[in-house]
């Protein structure tokens, strides 16, 4: 048997990287090539049956184009509506062993643009989530420069923190009553974007009911730059059909500007597990590829609408008295090329 190299030559057969005097592949001591692909880190929930959390994030980001790394707080079988429940609960330990045994030396987190964040019980998940956010800065500030240390005409990548924050629904927390002042304090003040629904905003803004005061107080106090806000009370809005009332969008974008509010067609009569994931992930994607969260908003929230409708009309039914699981895959086209259904209203 002949052991020479029989893809010598070969462009699609590449040689392992030259290795450097450190030890480090030669290619990774030289000042990192951006691509065009945008990455997002998500730190999420998973489970193995069923779509939330990762699970409902990952598939619609990378149908959008997007490469996405994966950090997850739990695993679980299925989510925590079932009757029968089990699984793993990660540390915030485990993110800083990611990050500092593999990620900062194989120098993975440079051109980072995006950090997801959903699902954490701990407080101390946040203190991981900072210094995560501050390892991929430092990482893109070093790739504007060169060898010689000299500033390139490049800048660095911009990354931007877009925060769920998954304390409940409807009145009910998921999680300890202290996770609140973790958002609030801690998390909230570095996002760019976060995305709670009425409840959440509530608990995050001091108990206020009112929506747009609940805002402004985000912005004021913590400065945040932009709030989409899911299952609004709707102010003055009727529905445009006899099926219910409309589900409501509330759009924030600092107290100097106007509120924007927009409209479904209709609020399903069922609790989904999961459209919350989904509606961070999409609006994410969406705010990069339009380079605006008010653009973002309709086109997202009516991919969102299109698969929640399919799973109330057509998901099946596990266990009486569970919604069904997104019907995510069944729903692709939905994901990539919605039809417009979701409309801004003026108040």
């Amino acid at each position: 048997m002949s052991l020479e190299n029989k893809d010598a030559g070969r462009p699609d057969r590449q040689s392992p990287p030259a290795m450097a005097t450190d030890g480090a592949p030669e290619h990774l001591t030289s000042p990192y090539q951006p691509r065009q692909t945008p990455r997002v880190i998500s730190i999420q929930s998973h489970v193995v049956h069923g779509y939330v959390g990762q699970k409902a994030c990952t598939f619609p980001l990378q149908l959008l184009g997007f490469d996405v790394d994966a950090v997850n707080t739990v695993q679980f079988s299925n989510h925590t509506a079932y009757r029968h429940v089990s699984g793993q609960r990660a540390t915030a330990e485990h993110l800083r062993e990611l990050l500092c045994g593999g990620l900062v030396p194989n120098q993975l987190l440079h051109g980072v643009q995006y950090v997801l964040t959903g699902y954490m019980r701990s407080d101390d998940w946040a203190d991981a989530v900072l210094e995560l956010l501050q390892r991929i800065r430092e990482a893109n500030a070093e790739d504007v420069c060169n060898q010689d240390g000299a500033h390139a005409s490049k800048e660095a990548p911009t990354l931007r923190y877009v925060c769920d924050p998954v304390l409940g629904y409807a009145g009910r927390l998921y999680v300890p009553e202290e996770m609140i002042a973790v958002y609030r304090d801690r998390l909230a003040p570095h996002a760019y974007l976060i995305t709670p629904n009425a409840f959440e905003l509530q608990c995050l803004a001091n108990g206020e009911s009112d929506v747009e005061r609940a805002c402004d107080w985000l912005h004021r106090e913590r400065g945040v730059p932009h709030i989409v806000v899911t299952s609004c009370p709707p102010p003055q809005i009727t529905s445009p059909s006899s099926q219910g009332p409309p589900e409501v969008i509330l759009l924030s974008t600092g107290t100097a500007e106007p509120k924007q509010w927009f409209r479904l067609p209709r609020r399903f009569p069922m609790q989904f597990t999961g459209s919350g994931d989904l509606t961070a992930a999409l609006l994410l994607a969406w705010t990069h590829r339009t380079g605006s969260v008010s653009k973002a908003v309709p086109i997202a929230m009516s991919s969102v609408y299109h698969v929640l409708r399919r799973t109330f009309e057509c998901g099946r039914v596990v266990q009486p008295g569970l919604a069904p699981e997104l019907c995510l895959i069944e729903s692709r086209e939905d994901l990539c090329r919605p039809e417009m259904v979701c409309q801004r209203v003026y108040i």
